[in-house]
């Protein structure tokens, strides 16, 4: 069994199948092995609810001091996530890049949906953006924006950074972790970033908000609960000998592989 990107069924009604770690697997169905990735075991993340109710709180706040907020979205699962909390606090977002096309792939796949229903509802409250004029309006407006890239190495936040950068009152708002040397890194730690070629100063307010695809340290642990009595083996993390250390001394049969280790079943 391979265990990825690991999230508590809660986040979100949008989901690719996260067995529910509360319950046990029957054990005629348990995997001899358990590869598990464990990007964030070094932490505690705050609590969801905590994280929505501050960041529906910084958009509420900018719209009604007039300013735009571009929200930078990765395309998959955290456009839809973004989308289903501004439809419940009664927010209409623009929605623009890949993630109208992701969108529409879960709507089409309802066995990969949590709730057909709140996604169907999400999309129906957000407007679609379809073409660069339009970006350039409502770029204008006071209004929240999401769109990919989430990390601004790409896609209409391109063009939606440099239009509202230069107005301290606009915001931008990440919702994803971003990778050391992306220009969404930069812009959180100088207050610059290259965009298409030429780094730029931004006046507006940045912030960044933990909507976390992986599981921390408590989730990983709840899920692992369910496969004691298989082999585990620990990778993608900053210290996979430590965490799976933790384990056996837990009792669990952990082992850190290295890079081109072959494991024996």
């Amino acid at each position: 069994m391979w265990q990825a990107d690991v999230a508590p069924l809660a986040n979100s009604a949008v989901g690719l199948g996260c067995p529910d770690s509360t319950e046990s697997a029957p054990d005629n169905i348990l995997p001899p092995i358990s590869a598990g990735e464990i990007a964030h075991a070094d932490i505690r993340h705050e609590p969801r609810d905590a994280v929505e109710r501050a960041f529906v709180e910084s958009l509420r706040r900018t719209l009604h001091e007039g300013g735009t907020v571009v929200v930078p979205a990765f395309g998959i699962g955290r456009t839809q996530e973004i989308l289903l909390i501004c439809a419940a606090a009664g927010i209409t977002p623009y929605v623009d890049g890949m993630g109208k096309r992701v969108t529409d792939l879960f709507r089409r796949h309802a066995a990969f949906v949590r709730n057909e229903e709140a996604l169907a509802r999400a999309a129906g409250n957000a407007r679609e953006v379809t073409s660069h004029g339009q970006r350039e309006r409502i770029a204008d407006r006071s209004t929240v924006i999401v769109t990919t890239s989430g990390m601004l190495q790409g896609g209409p936040a391109m063009t939606y950074v440099p239009a509202i950068r230069s107005h301290p009152v606009n915001k931008i708002a990440f919702t994803g972790y971003q990778v050391a040397g992306t220009p969404g890194r930069e812009l959180i730690e100088t207050g610059r970033a290259e965009i298409d070629g030429q780094v730029i100063p931004v006046s507006a307010q940045v912030e960044q908000y933990d909507f976390s695809a992986h599981a921390d340290r408590d989730g990983l642990r709840d899920l692992l609960s369910t496969y004691r009595d298989t082999q585990v083996l620990v990778n993608h993390g900053d210290d996979c000998e430590g965490f799976a250390a933790d384990l056996r001394g837990d009792e669990y049969e952990a082992t850190a592989p290295e890079r081109g280790e072959t494991v024996v079943l």
